[in-house]
């Protein structure tokens, strides 16, 4: 009598089920990395320091339309303001959306378009310099100097 040798393998369920498992796992792993590392950069603060609190003035204005709001932000201040962010505002209920890096020196007008679910009544401005701490550049928001801004 021969003997048979049987190779069996997996089944191409269970190879389904392993590459979609892995698949997951690897993009966990590198979405945790990249949030750690962008998160690390930005640092919320509620006070900019000495210099930006005589010298940071902004003012702003904004139109929506077609679920864009454009919002126009003057430096009217002596600071370079990095960037901006901004929370929409429908009635009580607020949408935030992620700072934005837009350096606006002194006397100079910054034009912003941000996507929004439906047109808000009135936006937070908030500026953004960038601190050095530990060797490292960091955003910091100034919500201590935050504008209100309603719909033209």
């Amino acid at each position: 009598m021969q003997k048979r040798l049987s190779k069996k393998g997996i089944s191409p369920l269970i190879a389904t089920v392993l590459l979609i498992g892995a698949t997951v796992g690897v993009f966990l792993i590198v979405f945790g990395l990249i949030k750690g590392v962008a998160v690390s950069s930005i640092e919320k603060s509620t006070s900019c320091g000495a210099e930006e609190a005589t010298s940071l003035d902004i003012s702003g204005s904004f139109t929506c339309a077609d679920n864009v709001a454009k919002v126009t932000v003057t430096n009217n201040g002596q600071v370079k303001v990095e960037g901006f962010m901004f929370v929409f505002f429908k009635g009580d209920k607020g949408q935030g959306a992620p700072p934005t890096l837009n350096p606006t020196k002194p006397g100079e007008q910054s034009i912003n378009e941000l996507a929004v679910d439906e047109c808000p009544d009135r936006i937070e401005i908030y500026p953004g310099v960038v601190k050095e701490t530990s060797g490292k550049a960091k955003f910091v928001v100034c919500k201590d100097k935050k504008i209100e801004v309603s719909s033209v």
